[in-house]
């Protein structure tokens, strides 16, 4: 079936609405083992076949926009764990004014706007990212037949 960012998105959403905040959705390709990504939370889970440092890897390959991302964890040659979403310190950038290097520093210039966005802004930000991951970094079109899904 083809890959609906938007769907996976929204039932992430519901299930963190439920406090269910341990629920993951997987999206895999069924016919390669080593194309998969997950989300769980303010988390992003993906594949890493490279040795070197993720943020310079994964800002090649232009994915998350204006979403702030920072890397949690990784292993060389195995995973990334990325989380997404206002930093500690700030708001997630929604607009046009910001400044994203790619290194989890995303910042927003625009002073007059303090607040986090709606949901449905968050929703649309995080589904073109998950487009992205698929299309940029994972190598499979969203509408190959080959992807899977699977929540728990």
């Amino acid at each position: 079936m083809a890959l609906d960012p938007t769907l996976l998105v929204t039932r992430l959403f519901e299930q963190i609405a439920a406090e269910n905040f341990d629920f993951t959705v997987t999206a895999s390709d069924s016919e390669d083992e080593s194309r998969w990504l997950q989300l769980r939370g303010n988390s992003i889970n993906l594949p890493y076949p490279y040795a070197d440092e993720p943020q310079g890897v994964l800002s090649a390959f232009d994915m998350f926009g204006s979403l702030w991302w920072s890397v949690e964890s990784w292993q060389p040659n195995g995973y990334v764990t990325i989380d997404w979403g206002p930093p500690a310190t700030g708001p997630l950038p929604l607009n046009e004014n910001e400044n994203n290097n790619g290194n989890g520093n995303g910042t927003d210039t625009d002073t007059d706007n303090n607040e986090y966005g709606n949901e449905q802004d968050e929703k649309a930000i995080l589904a073109t990212v998950v487009g992205r991951l698929a299309m940029n970094y994972l190598r499979l079109p969203i509408d190959s037949g080959r992807w899977t899904v699977e929540e728990g």
